[in-house]
């Protein structure tokens, strides 16, 4: 029996690769989350103002948001659709700051992964209202069935995709808004095309982004990379399972962080 989604959702994500809204922190935890976000400091920000982003697994810093990755709201919808052996495969923040033009153009996260098999569940989580006037996310369902698109070149100045490129190949037509409350989230399937607006609005909108995936998928023609076990077991060990940290920037985790960023080039793409 489904722990958190109905039937009905558990079938439209496998048809459509898009499943919302799913309700997760009330309203007033959401807007907790927010302002601890803008009290964050080391941020990096788009030009366009479009994609302002704490770099990669933040949850290694924070204990708050160690908590918050592990919150059995999350992992109960994620548990209904790949099993209760759950890795965080990475988590980042997107925020777009009130009247900037900067969009994400139709891409799939999956976009040049190499990942086997590629079954990584996107849950975008709203720490403000997420709509169409302040540039929330659109999905085209049905698209993760197509398997990895042709992604061309994209001459679009205000596209904040950092490879600069569009997906093709698919209805754009079909496309829907992900519409959210503050303290709701989306599930989308990593081979869901999806892109985002401009924020038209006088206010920020943040996100907060984690990519979940079943402990049998592994990494495929690239380094050994690290993972978070947030429930279950890990009984393939394709992944170095990184440490929890016990205060703010613990030492032990800020060297895997640090680590991690000087292997990998800073992730300021696939995400709106």
């Amino acid at each position: 029996m489904p722990k958190k989604l109905g039937e009905a959702e558990i079938r439209r994500y496998r048809e459509q690769g898009v499943v919302f809204p799913v309700p997760v922190l009330s309203r007033a935890d959401a807007l907790s989350c927010k302002r601890r976000y803008e009290s964050l400091h080391g941020l990096g920000v788009d030009s366009r103002g479009g994609a302002m982003t704490l770099s990669l697994k933040p949850h290694l810093l924070f204990p708050w948001l160690d908590e918050l990755v592990r919150h059995p709201a999350i992992l109960d919808a994620v548990e209904d659709l790949i099993g209760p052996d759950i890795l965080l495969y990475s988590d980042i923040f997107v925020v777009k700051e009130p009247r900037t033009s900067g969009i994400f153009a139709m891409h799939q996260d999956r976009f040049e992964w190499h990942l086997e098999p590629m079954e990584v569940i996107h849950c975008w989580l709203a720490f403000s209202d997420s709509t169409p006037e302040n540039g929330c996310m659109r999905a085209v369902p049905g698209t993760h069935l197509m398997g990895e698109l042709v992604h061309v070149p994209d001459a679009d100045k205000d596209n904040v995709v950092s490879y600069a490129k569009k997906a093709v190949g698919f209805d754009e037509s079909k496309a829907v808004d992900l519409v959210l409350r503050a303290g709701e989230m989306s599930m989308h399937d990593a081979g869901t095309v999806h892109a985002s607006g401009p924020n038209h609005t006088d206010d920020k909108r943040v996100g907060y982004i984690m990519r979940f995936m079943p402990p049998h998928v592994r990494p495929v023609g690239h380094p050994r990379n690290s993972a978070t076990l947030v429930r279950g077991v890990d009984r393939f060990g394709h992944w170095e399972l990184e440490p929890r940290p016990a205060r703010e920037l613990d030492p032990a985790c800020l060297a895997v962080y640090e680590s991690l960023h000087a292997t990998h080039a800073p992730t300021r793409f696939k995400y709106m």
